[in-house]
């Protein structure tokens, strides 16, 4: 019981912080119903992850190996699982109309998947504090198709959206792939421990990128009512 709530209070929290960023709020249970199916979406994370890591070639270069690993495991498929989580159970809703919107919903994907893996990996291994890092940048490596996503339900055709959601599920896939990637590479050997210090950086970055999207998203849609409410001008 102890480890479920190890990997659970944290994943809350950074959720209730983004919650009160929005400042028209998304309803609490649907950002729950996204939260548990985000866990859910481990149990078919999880067998396509080791089916992928069957296809990846032998490479006498340890790090390439790696790399294409960390591309198609953590990266393709994790960021799209999470992504279809999204799409599944809100794109369809009505109240989903603002920008912002998948912003939020995504990160309560994102969250409620670093949830599932936090409890598996608790269960087989033992309590580790730091994976809360991995807790906290999960929404921000989700935050490029969650806010590409959020755009083009609101703003764009369906043709234009879905080449924006696209882009922006690449942008995840490599800063997720490239977050453990340093993480994992630094224990190859001597020679690669120094990459763990480009982590801090990469992570500086993410949190930049998700406050920018936070506010640029909900400025947009704030300017809106106010160009709506300009009166209009009668001849005299």
């Amino acid at each position: 019981m102890a480890v479920f709530f190890l990997a659970l209070i944290p994943a809350l929290v950074v959720l209730f912080f983004y919650y009160h960023r929005d400042r028209h709020p998304e309803p609490w249970g649907w950002l729950l119903v996204v939260f548990v199916l985000g866990a859910l979406s481990c149990l078919v994370a999880y067998p396509l992850e080791r089916f992928a890591q069957l296809l990846i070639p032998a490479a006498t270069w340890p790090g390439y190996e790696l790399f294409l690993e960390c591309i198609l495991v953590p990266g393709v498929i994790e960021e799209s699982v999470k992504l279809s989580v999204v799409v599944g159970a809100i794109w369809w809703r009505k109240d989903f109309d603002e920008p912002v919107d998948g912003l939020i919903y995504g990160i309560a994907a994102a969250l409620g998947f670093t949830f599932g893996e936090d409890l598996y990996y608790y269960h087989m291994h033992g309590a580790d504090w730091s994976r809360v890092i991995s807790t906290v940048a999960h929404p921000w490596f989700s935050c490029f198709w969650a806010a590409s996503l959020g755009w083009a339900r609101t703003r764009l055709s369906p043709r234009a959206g879905l080449g924006l959601v696209a882009l922006g599920l690449l942008a995840s896939v490599m800063v997720h792939a490239t977050f453990d990637f340093l993480i994992l590479a630094a224990d190859l050997g001597p020679a690669w421990t120094w990459l763990r210090h480009l982590l801090v950086p990469l992570l500086v970055f993410l949190y930049w990128c998700v406050e920018k999207m936070l506010d640029d998203l909900q400025s947009i849609k704030n300017a809106e009512p106010a160009a709506e409410q300009q009166p209009s001008s009668n001849p005299a």
